[in-house]
């Protein structure tokens, strides 16, 4: 009679499943980090972001994703990005934008490191609106330990011994901002490294991502920003996110998020001083692995020494909602 599994290594059965969907098929190809709060470090999704207002900007940010599932996945980055002055002939040309991230993935037996700089050109469309182009260029190191797996029977397709790569990362972005709205589009993997310790189908797959937002001043003085992420990848269903933010007032800020066929999340932004503000949001599992794990946080510290009104919190110290830095931060 065979030996039923214990809950640990059913879960662990199951993280399988989901690895081998992630790492080894195409029907998928979710290969990126994920976060529920990247409205508030666009920058993360794309490089055209850097320098994009006066402000330096830093941000330190951490997520575990299905507490209580045995190698759940957890992420974390920093990302630092600011203006440029570059003269020429005693003049300023144009404006430039420099950056750095870094994030690190891992889930079960496998992690994921980026080590990726930024270079922005910014160009003014009108008085308040730039058009921007950006680039992150870097490496991504992989580790897959695959002696961790568990499954029901041997699979001699999987190595049993651990592999890693170092390849190099190119991510390109385009990026449109004016007082109170937003709108980007970058392309991650555009060089469509190839894992050939494990074949052909593990490719790394492009991914596309199309964000944008806009910000409502209300005559409370109580700003309402929707936003819309769209993330493509080949041979995978379009993922869709909706979110809703609200700051009631300099300090305080609520919103919503609903990313289709997985997960609702709730979201909490406080400012603790005039530099540095916390976010915080729960997501809850919409998918079938909710009957596994349902617990997903994340928090989000940031820093600016603008201080406030640079992320679109507050008025930017001169007392006036419409002159807060833009909307998507």
């Amino acid at each position: 009679m065979t030996r039923p599994f214990s809950n640990r290594r059913r879960s662990l059965l199951m993280l399988t499943t989901v690895m081998g969907v992630l790492f080894f098929g195409t029907a998928s190809a979710q290969q990126a980090p994920q976060y529920t709060q990247y409205m508030f470090n666009q920058f993360g999704l794309n490089p055209a972001v850097a320098g994009s207002f006066q402000c330096r900007d830093f941000k330190l940010g951490y997520r575990t994703q299905w507490v209580g599932f045995d190698g759940a996945p957890n992420t974390f980055y920093l990302s630092a990005h600011g203006p440029l002055k570059v003269k020429s002939n005693g003049r300023q040309r144009g404006k430039h934008g420099i950056g750095a991230y870094i994030n690190r993935d891992k889930i079960g037996p496998s992690t994921q490191m980026y080590i990726n700089f930024a270079y922005a050109y910014h160009i003014k469309v009108q008085e308040k609106s730039w058009l921007s182009f950006g680039v992150f260029l870097g490496v991504q190191y992989y580790r897959f330990r695959a002696n961790e797996l568990i499954t029901p029977t041997q699979d001699v397709a999987i190595d049993q011994a651990s592999t890693s790569w170092v390849l190099p990362e190119l991510m390109p972005g385009i990026w449109y901002t004016s007082q109170n709205s937003y709108a980007g589009l970058s392309f991650k993997h555009v060089l469509g490294n190839k894992l050939k310790a494990h074949g052909p189908e593990s490719d790394l797959s492009r991914h596309y991502y199309l964000t944008a937002g806009r910000r409502f001043i209300t005559h409370s003085g109580v700003s309402v920003t929707p936003s819309v992420m769209a993330k493509m990848a080949p041979s995978s269903p379009v993922s869709v996110d909706g979110n809703l933010m609200v700051d009631l007032s300099e300090r305080v800020g609520l919103g919503a998020s609903y990313r289709h066929q997985d997960a609702l999340a709730a979201l909490l932004r406080l400012r603790l001083t005039y530099e540095f503000w916390l976010g915080y949001s729960y997501d809850i599992t919409t998918s079938p692995l909710a009957a596994v794990s349902n617990n997903t946080h994340e928090i989000v510290l940031s820093w600016s020494p603008c201080g406030r009104g640079s992320n679109g919190m507050g008025s930017g110290g001169n007392g006036k909602k419409s002159g807060n830095c833009p909307a998507y931060q």
